[in-house]
């Protein structure tokens, strides 16, 4: 199973989500929702799904540092996209009013939400399957930051174009099957 987490002020079933459906229809897919106004939702993710051996997280930008978090919660492979590497640095900016990208609601982003990331966090990677990928035109994490972060994985590719969003997912899919 395949299980995509989205990043900051988006939603489960995204663009993304629907292109790696399209890339991989053979593949049961999940891409649940947290909810970026109150971050205790990500302990949920796996409420409706039971956990299996052949699990493959992939998370974009903040959903990046869940997928992490997860892949080592329940022992499985991860493909980050942009991740975020330090969320408390790069979503600081965004506290006060918001509008979720794919919802348009509304809704007040705390300090005290973005403390609760903490708890996420996995400060070893070393031994999880954790394969990054970052494209040099993100602008909203700096790329070479990313890169340095992760440096000690030896699994770190660096893509020329795609964007924050990481809208080339396919230029990895034989990577994504590789890894599956």
């Amino acid at each position: 199973m395949i299980i995509y987490i989205h990043g900051f002020n988006s939603l489960g079933g995204g663009e993304k989500f629907q292109k790696l459906k399209h890339l991989f229809p053979d593949i049961e897919m999940y891409s649940p929702s947290y909810d970026s106004a109150d971050f205790d939702t990500i302990e949920n993710l796996m409420d409706a799904i039971t956990p299996d051996d052949n699990m493959l997280f992939i998370g974009n930008s903040l959903g990046g540092y869940v997928a992490v978090y997860l892949a080592n919660k329940y022992n499985a492979k991860c493909i980050l996209l942009n991740p975020t590497t330090n969320p408390i640095k790069s979503l600081t900016p965004f506290i006060g009013q918001n509008i979720n990208f794919a919802s348009n609601e509304a809704y007040d982003f705390t300090i005290e939400n973005l403390n609760k990331l903490k708890k996420n966090e996995v400060l070893d990677l070393k031994e999880l399957p954790v394969f990054v990928y970052v494209t040099l035109d993100d602008d909203l994490i700096d790329p070479y930051e990313t890169i340095a972060y992760f440096k000690g994985l030896k699994k770190v590719n660096v893509l020329e174009k795609g964007g924050h969003r990481f809208s080339n997912i396919e230029d990895i899919k034989i990577d994504i099957s590789k890894i599956y």
